[in-house]
């Protein structure tokens, strides 16, 4: 019953996460293939089938875009279900640090490895888009800090500070 209730509220966040997404039309975001967060509901990499991706804090309508073919999705699926394990087994590894929600697995994925999914976060950031509109910059000032990602690599991309 409670793994059912935390996927059912972890679809809903990020169906919020996909529909709202920084102002973009619902019909420019396709659903992701993976959802990983760190801690659950916080620091996010969404990436899509056909290897597009997303960083966000949560389910806040603060979308920062990743160049597409920063990460390959097939390999990508395999290392995080190699590295993720069932809510039933957490008694088993501990307290998790993050989150993965694949879009064949029915329940939400427990994962103990803060490394891995820190450097998948940062590999993502280091390969975001640049801001395309106007007003872009207050998100990536937003989700720099909300991830913890560096300040100098936002004036590095020539964000105000």
């Amino acid at each position: 019953m409670q793994a059912t209730l935390n996927r059912v509220i972890s679809a809903g966040f990020a169906l919020a996460f996909l529909v709202v997404g920084n102002g973009a039309a619902a019909h420019e975001i396709s659903v992701p293939g993976l959802i990983v967060d760190m801690p659950h509901g916080g620091c996010r990499l969404a990436v899509q089938k056909d290897g597009n991706a997303s960083i966000a804090y949560g389910a806040m309508p603060k979308l920062i875009r990743v160049t597409p073919g920063t990460f390959n999705f097939n390999q990508l699926v395999l290392l995080l279900r190699a590295k993720s394990y069932p809510q039933s087994d957490r008694s088993l590894h501990g307290e998790p640090v993050g989150t993965l929600l694949l879009p064949e697995e029915q329940d939400l994925l427990l994962i103990n490895d803060a490394a891995l999914v820190r450097s998948l976060l940062e590999r993502a950031w280091k390969a975001r888009a640049a801001p395309t509109q106007q007003f872009d910059d207050e998100s990536y000032h937003w989700v720099a800090e909300a991830c913890a990602f560096s300040n100098r690599e936002t004036q590095v991309l020539g964000l105000k500070e």
